[in-house]
């Protein structure tokens, strides 16, 4: 990360991202890291005013101006200020991440094995309510555009959203793209921008295709969309996701294609239209539900695969469950987030980016330890991830 500043800067970027770092490894602030510095009479720590003016220069490019608060602006100007901040900080991230599969790579080339990769949504929680009078249905003139609604146990919550593609399964489980993604919510205008899921699953892969030749992606169940297996079947990629609702009726299940003595049926060439015309055909797999939430007996996936026979249904749903990797993902990567109060949504973007980045890094070395001491790959972290974080800390320390 390059902020651009003056050579006469007081404090170099190395500095800043060190402070960013104990922010992270604490869940801090800048504030906290401000006053720490205050305190202990300590030179090297800015003040909470110059840390996030650089994580803004960070996430701006060199050689554009925002005369503006961000959030002043408005919502069409600040979504195409938000595309030329994702490209500020996805240039570094991607860097890095080129850097780090090539090490991977260098020691076990992903080339020979099934590469599987997951693609999901990710909430970061913004704990202010949009509207003025929700009955009366008026929202507040500067709430940040690029947060919105989702649900959550069941509770409506409010939150800056971000989609990621994850190697997942038997290889390093490293984070191949970020995408943050714009929503359209009710306290919005009906004609304000949005993201469509397949537009954001088609940048992803192509993101993650320019480091590794993919061959299959696993979606959750909000990925249902004839557009998406559209965007993914282009590629010529097998895509599985779970399907939200279905028919509840075993009878009509029975007599699906199913192999005697096994629960569980498939329906075949089920097929898949654009603009009313047909684009792939993908089988529909049925098996008994574990999930105690799942709406009925039975589970239902789809895939793309040719032509799933009955005695292979078990061990191609099975499989699913290497999508899990991606929500132990989210779980990490938001343990790494530090706190911040701050609208502006350079901050917001630049804290997550960081903070998968600092996953990716952890994964990487405990990948690296792994191998020299003889470990299992998919074995239990041998080095944790706070452990990690500390080390970072004091490298970038010593290095500014």
């Amino acid at each position: 990360f390059d902020s651009d500043r003056a050579d006469n800067r007081v404090y170099e970027d190395e500095q800043i991202l060190d402070l960013f770092s104990n922010a992270c490894l604490t869940q801090g602030s800048a504030h906290s890291e401000g006053e720490a510095g205050w305190f202990l009479e300590e030179n090297e720590i800015c003040d909470d005013s110059t840390f996030l003016r650089v994580i803004k220069q960070f996430a701006t490019p060199s050689d554009e101006e925002v005369t503006r608060s961000v959030q002043e602006l408005q919502i069409e100007d600040i979504v195409a200020f938000t595309e030329l901040y994702r490209e500020a900080v996805m240039a570094s991230f991607n860097a890095a991440t080129e850097n780090i599969l090539k090490t991977i790579r260098h020691e076990d080339p992903f080339d020979d094995r099934h590469v599987v990769a997951a693609v999901d949504f990710t909430h970061v929680p913004y704990h202010v309510w949009p509207w003025i009078d929700k009955d009366e249905k008026i929202p507040k003139a500067e709430y940040p555009p690029m947060v919105s609604g989702y649900k959550e146990d069941g509770e409506i919550k409010h939150g800056y959203t971000f989609a990621t593609i994850t190697i997942v399964g038997n290889d390093v489980p490293i984070i191949l793209g970020i995408e943050p993604v714009k929503e359209r919510s009710a306290w919005e205008p009906e004609d304000a921008p949005a993201d469509s899921k397949a537009d954001v699953v088609d940048v992803l892969l192509d993101t993650a295709q320019q480091y590794v030749d993919l061959d299959e992606v696993l979606l959750d169940r909000g990925f249902y969309s004839n557009e998406v297996y559209a965007t993914i079947h282009d590629r010529g990629l097998v895509y599985m996701t779970p399907v939200p609702k279905y028919e509840d009726d075993y009878e009509a299940i029975g007599k699906i294609k199913s192999k005697e003595g096994v629960d569980a049926a498939v329906k075949n060439d089920v097929p898949f239209a654009i603009d009313g015309e047909l684009h792939h055909t993908a089988e529909f797999l049925y098996v008994p539900a574990t999930d105690e939430e799942a709406d009925g007996s039975y589970a239902v996936f789809v895939t793309n695969r040719d032509h799933v026979a009955p005695e292979e249904i078990m061990h191609v749903t099975n499989s699913y469950s290497r999508r899990w990797d991606i929500e132990n993902q989210y779980k990490s990567v938001k343990a790494f987030l530090p706190r911040t109060s701050s609208k502006d949504y350079r901050v917001r973007l630049f804290s997550f980016t960081f903070a998968a980045l600092l996953y990716n890094l952890w994964r990487l070395t405990d990948y690296l330890v792994k191998l020299g001491t003889d470990r299992e790959i998919r074995s239990p972290p041998v080095v944790t991830a706070r452990t990690f974080v500390r080390a970072v800390s004091q490298s970038l320390r010593q290095g500014g």
